[in-house]
Formats: C-alpha cells, structure tokens, sequence
C-alpha cells in the first residue's frame, strides 16, 4: 500500500511539475484579467506579478484558493487583476515561480477589428484531435476563445462520476497550445453542457462540481468596451430554462441593446442540425429564449452539442426572415463529427470537425468556420445595421 502511494505522489508531482494554467474574465475585459491555475495542494501561494511587457517595474496582485472536490489532493488558485491598461501586453508569473507568461487586455472601442474563436464540445476521446484543434484555433491569432459546453467531457456517460483526469489533460493542453503570434495566452470563456453534469439536465451545481470550482458561473453575461455583448447561458443542465433564468435574459438582452456586436451561447440548441428537433431541451429554447433573442436583435447564437457544423438561415418564428437571428456553430471542437440532417433552416451544414472564428469591426461581422488543418468549411458576412 505505501508503495502504491508513493507512485501516486510521484505521478501527481511529475503532472503538475507545469501548472495548468488558464485566463478568464469576470469582470470589464479592457481593464482587468482573472488569471486560474491548479497546483498540488502544498503550493498554497496565492500571488500573481505582472508588468507591462515594455516596463521594468512588477506589481502583485493578491487571490485565493479552494481544495478539489472528491478529496483530490489539489488547488484551484484565483487571482483577479484590477486597474490594467486597455489593449495592452503584460507578462505575469505565479508567485515564486520563474517561468513567464503573457497575457492581452482587449480594448475599449473597434478601432481595428477584432477576432475570437468559438466552439463547443471540446475534448472528447483523442487527446490529437482535440490538440489539432486547438493548434488551428490559435493559428486563427484570437484575442479569446469561447468554449460552449461538454469541454472535457468529464463525464463520459450520463449517470457515471466526473473523470478528473480529463480536466487535467484539457488545461495542459489549453495552456500549452492556446497561445496568440504573440506568445499570450488566450483567455477562455465557457459555459455549462450535459458532459460536465452527473445527470446531464435537470441536476443541481453539486452535481457539476468540478465545473463550478473552476468557472464559478454558467449563466452571466459581459460588455466588450463599447462594441460587444456576450450573454452565456444554461441550457437545462443546472438551471431551468424557463423562470429565473429567462427573466434574467430579458432584462440583460434589453440593457445591452446599446452594443453593435451582440451575441448568445448555450450548448443545446434551439435548431439542431444532427440531433433531435423536438427533444424536450430544444423546444424550451424554442419557447423561452428564442422570442426574446428576437425582439432584442440578437446576431448570432452560438449553438453546440450536435458535433456538427451547422448556419441556419436567419431566422424569424423559424422561418426565413432578413431581419432573422443566426444559429451558428453546433459543438465539433474536437469530437467525431456527424452527419447532419436536412432541414428547412439550414443555410449550409457539413459533416466536418471545426472551429469558427468570428471577426468584429465597426462596420460588420465575419464568420469563418474551419477544420484542424486550416480548410475553410463556410464564411458568412453581417453588416451593421445602418451601416
């Protein structure tokens, strides 16, 4: 028995010799950064230095952190950083540790486009592909990346425990890959899917807990400056759709309607293009959320879960409609993909593996879905109103 633990501590402190390390953020994006990380639960050194890259002197910002659940002998460290300058490039270490990173603040206004990659349904079964993708994505050089749900597919069957080794092999590969052409890391905003719930819909945050220890939040919503909008959602995995959550969209959608860019991600989708169209979770998007995407003028929802690539025409009460809602995505990040069926709202579908990176300016909106080897699957263009 001893020696068996001793493989494991060995084991453990070879798997964290590097720390997995992630960006997010929870607050104004052009002025702070939430910097994440998990090490063995004898680093306890909640310490985050930064600078800016061109400057020499470092600052200290202070975080906390919290055990693993299910007795893992590991730490989830936070450290938010407050009062940093707009579009600018500071490096930063974790508190004693040498090795430098790198990190971006976005800015406050469109003065030059911006780009962000999406997906969903990210590491699944073959850690290669999912690296493919990832290696792809970063190419695309995106200010962050969107992840909509079953990111590590931690739980691989409906009723089985959480897997805590696939959440190990997402972060490495996350930190080690998701880099821009400058070297910083690319920050990650997510929300909830079936494959990060014992249960898969209609459970409760205890039964997801490995997601919430290290995202906090499924439903929340961010202001991008004074050019985009970003409200996440739950799609009944943790939250009802309807009630509380619903009430919350309405009132988010109407304070946003200020913002050119505006945008919605939730993993099951109102207009699937593999899976089923009645399914119980689609029409309660249908019903509750879809009316008020509509009369708020949401741009595009970004959809996942179908391991698909899918663009519905735009949409209004489901028909076509020039003044539509896009859905746009449908979860093949780094899962096998599936066949698509036809259907009447789907502009252009594909049986492809992908990601789709989406570029914003103060005139329009550029969506470009591609394979791990670079291949352009699909682009699709939407003007500014009034522009």
């Amino acid at each position: 028995m001893r020696a068996c633990l001793l493989i494991l501590f060995f084991f453990s402190t070879q798997l964290f010799a590097e720390q997995k390390v992630w960006l997010t953020w929870k607050n104004d994006p052009t002025s702070t950064m939430t910097v994440m990380w998990i090490s063995p639960d004898s680093e306890k050194n909640d310490e985050v230095h930064y600078k800016k890259s061109d400057k020499a002197d470092w600052k200290v910002a202070k975080g906390k952190h919290w055990k693993l659940p299910n007795r893992k002998p590991f730490l989830v460290h936070k450290v938010d950083i407050q009062g940093l300058d707009a579009d600018t490039i500071y490096n930063f270490h974790l508190g004693d540790k040498s090795k430098t990173l790198k990190f971006r603040t976005m800015p406050t206004s469109l003065i030059q486009p911006i780009r962000f990659v999406t997906g969903g349904d990210a590491y699944h079964k073959s850690l290669k592909r999912y690296q493919a993708m990832c290696r792809q994505a970063a190419k695309q050089n995106p200010r962050f990346a969107i992840i909509g749900g079953d990111i590590a597919y931690a739980v691989a069957k409906k009723d089985s425990e959480e897997d805590w080794k696939k959440w190990q092999e997402f972060f490495g590969c996350w930190s080690k890959e998701m880099r821009d052409k400058d070297g910083c890391l690319i920050p990650l905003l997510v929300t909830i899917g079936n494959h990060e719930v014992t249960g898969s819909f209609n459970r409760s945050m205890n039964e997801a807990s490995f997601y919430y220890m290290f995202f906090e939040k499924a439903t929340y919503a961010l202001n991008f400056g004074n050019y985009a909008h970003f409200t996440f959602l739950d799609s009944n995995h943790t939250q009802k759709i309807h009630g509380k959550q619903t009430d919350w969209l309405a009132k988010t959608l109407k304070n946003s309607r200020n913002q050119p860019h505006r945008f919605a991600i939730y993993h099951v989708g109102a207009y699937p293009s593999s899976g089923k169209i009645d399914s119980q979770t689609s029409r309660l998007v249908r019903k509750h959320w879809v009316p008020l995407f509509e009369k708020y003028k949401v741009n595009a929802c970004f959809e996942s879960h179908d391991h698909a690539y899918k663009r519905t025409h735009p949409l209004l009460k489901g028909k076509k409609a020039s003044d539509g809602v896009v859905y746009i995505g449908d979860g093949s990040w780094g899962v096998p993909p599936r066949t698509p069926k036809k259907r009447d709202y789907l502009a252009v579908s594909a049986k492809k593996q992908q990601a789709l990176v989406v570029e914003l300016s103060s005139t329009k909106r550029t969506f470009k879905s591609v394979d791990p080897d670079g291949k352009v699957i699909d682009t699709y263009e939407q003007a500014i109103q009034g522009r």
